[in-house]
Parts: structure tokens; C-alpha cells; sequence
């Protein structure tokens, strides 16, 4: 997610199959741990803390984001984009 002027966070373009009216589900990155068998780091799942709804689309089809509103949840807001680096998005079923 970025953090777009409107203070809504920002999501992927129509480019990748969204259009408006579409319900993402957010969720904070899961807690990195090491495979005790095979000593590689694994991503545990992450938590659902709520959900976003595609207003509109904004920019260049070659830089086009999504603004989002929240519809449930505790998202945060911030001015700093890299707060949003902790948080993935996938589409809701």
C-alpha cells in the first residue's frame, strides 16, 4: 500500500484486474521464523485487520494506483509510506 495525497491508502491498477467497487482484505505481514528442518526463514501467515473498497484510479496506465477507502478494520494512517510496508493485500473471496 502507499499512502496517496488524499490520505487514502493506495492499491494496485486496473492493469492487474482490480476495478471499482472491489473488496481487498488487509492483512499485517506475518512473523519471519527458521524451519527448524530445513534451516531456511519462512513467512508465517499474516492477520486480517480489515478491509478496503476501490473508489477510483489515478495516474498513467504506466504508474496507475487505486485509492481506497477503509470499510472495516483498523488501518492505520500516516504520512510516511513506509508504514504501509507491513501490511499485503489480497482480494476478497
Amino acid at each position: 500500500m502507499r499512502f496517496s495525497a488524499t490520505k487514502k491508502p493506495g492499491v494496485p491498477s486496473k492493469d492487474q484486474g482490480l476495478k471499482v467497487g472491489d473488496i481487498l482484505d488487509v492483512y499485517s505481514k506475518g512473523k519471519s521464523v527458521k524451519n527448524p528442518q530445513t534451516g531456511m526463514d519462512i513467512v508465517l501467515p499474516g492477520k486480517k485487520i480489515g478491509q478496503l473498497k476501490v473508489e477510483s484510479f489515478t495516474g498513467e496506465p504506466s504508474n496507475e494506483v487505486a485509492l481506497a477507502g477503509a470499510v472495516s478494520g483498523e488501518i492505520p494512517r500516516a504520512d510516511d509510506a513506509a508504514v504501509y510496508s507491513g501490511f499485503y493485500l489480497e482480494e476478497s473471496k
